[in-house]
């Protein structure tokens, strides 16, 4: 029996494209490169992908809805930056096609150059690994370090502020609360008044709780 030669599969092998997709890209050569931004950017996400499945546009609908509003707009907005990105290199860069190489230059320019926090690209990258598996059924191999190591770097580089807690004196705070301008309530605004009256209420319900649980450990 004769032997075929079998060919190593790249990690920037591009994914088989969805018709939606390959009728937009097969018109943007002519366009500008404001127009192939638009028309990349309106590119609905595994919508010609699942036509193509032959799911029913009943079932397409219902998985288009499958996230919150406001995730899928934050979502197109990212991708959107991504093909003005990757339109505006030089040369142009593809953005309808799925390459790690390409999100990893992306991700490197919004933290050298747009100087975006290491959170906020990881929200990026999901963005754009959202549109290309959706559309075209790609996915970054579960073996391939290149986006979490690029992401490493930058938390490295750039580590996120630490969150502090403000420091607070309850005993000086209920000696505001009790000192003579709080003692006529006509002298204090509706804002001081309702201040005094979600701490005293919060106060309240902490107090109960403390008392609750140590009611329970004498049980």
């Amino acid at each position: 029996m004769g032997s075929h030669a079998v060919q190593p599969e790249t990690r920037d092998a591009p994914a088989v494209p969805s018709v939606s997709t390959i009728a937009v890209t097969a018109s943007l050569g002519t366009q500008s490169v404001d127009a192939r931004i638009s028309a990349l950017a309106a590119v609905v996400p595994g919508e010609g992908r699942l036509e193509g499945l032959g799911f029913s546009p009943e079932v397409i609908n219902r998985l288009s809805s499958s996230r919150a509003s406001s995730t899928r707009k934050q979502y197109k907005s990212k991708w959107t930056a991504f093909v003005a990105w990757a339109e505006k290199c030089q040369p142009p860069r593809d953005a309808s096609v799925p390459s790690v190489s390409l999100l990893a230059d992306f991700l490197e320019h919004l933290f050298s150059v747009k100087e975006i926090s290491p959170n906020s690209i990881a929200n990026y990258k999901s963005a754009v690994l959202y549109y290309w598996k959706q559309s075209v059924g790609f996915e970054v191999p579960g073996d391939d370090s290149v986006l979490r190591d690029l992401l490493s770097s930058f938390k490295r580089e750039k580590p996120p502020a630490p969150r502090t807690v403000v420091p607070w004196n309850l005993k000086l705070v209920l000696e505001v609360f009790r000192s003579e301008k709080f003692l006529d309530y006509s002298t204090i605004s509706d804002k001081e008044l309702t201040l005094k009256t979600v701490f005293l209420i919060a106060l309240a319900s902490e107090i109960a709780v403390v008392s609750s649980m140590r009611s329970q450990e004498l049980t």
